[in-house]
């Protein structure tokens, strides 16, 4: 399960969406600073959902209408990028940390 949302409200540490995405660890909930789909600039850990929903409405002004399902990611894809995306790897097989390459 993969949602996303804008933030509603105004913060002062440049955020301006979110996605949420249940792992067997957890909900994640990544944070980004930009509308543009890319790499989250941070991420928390939640045990329970309604949590992190209590979290985001209180400090985002997210209410649940504002929350859109998006596609689970692929198997090798990154969980924060919304189209499906892997980290590069090298000739050798290497994951190139930093640098991103489309799913096709």
């Amino acid at each position: 399960m993969r949602k996303i949302a804008p933030i509603r409200k105004s913060n002062n540490d440049g955020f301006c969406r979110v996605m949420v995405c249940s792992s067997d660890e957890g909900y994640y909930l990544f944070l980004y600073d930009s509308h543009t789909d890319g790499s989250c600039k941070a991420d928390y850990l939640y045990n329970e959902l309604d949590k992190l929903y209590d979290h985001c409405k209180k400090e985002y002004g997210i209410d649940k209408m504002y929350w859109q399902e998006i596609e689970d990611p692929l198997p090798e894809a990154q969980q924060d990028w919304i189209a499906p995306t892997r980290i590069k790897r090298n000739k050798s097989g290497n994951k190139q940390f930093g640098e991103f390459e489309p799913i096709l």
